[in-house]
């Protein structure tokens, strides 16, 4: 995760520290969301997380996933332009 978050910002997609602490914090999270994952889901034989405890983790996790899916439909759509751009400026005159 470390050097996805460099490149976002070396493509100036993210603007703060608080981003960038989010992001990098994100790797542990998503580690331990594996064996919550796991081993405390209805799906094993294992006791289950409290209905607000799973909440704040599915959450949690979701928004990550959906800032992350975000942003990279906004790399997708600012590269389509830029070859575009290019495909332009190549045409002869």
């Amino acid at each position: 995760m470390g050097a996805y978050v460099k490149q976002l910002k070396a493509e100036e997609l993210l603007a703060s520290k608080m981003a960038e602490h989010i992001l990098n914090s994100s790797t542990a999270i998503f580690g331990k969301f594996d064996h919550v994952r796991n081993n405390h889901t209805l799906a094993r034989d294992n006791p289950a997380l409290s209905y607000y405890e799973a909440l704040l983790i599915a959450s949690n996790v979701a928004s990550t996933v959906k800032f992350i899916k975000a942003l990279e439909n906004r790399r997708k759509q600012e590269k389509a332009v830029e070859a575009k751009h290019r495909s332009v400026s190549e045409q002869p005159l």
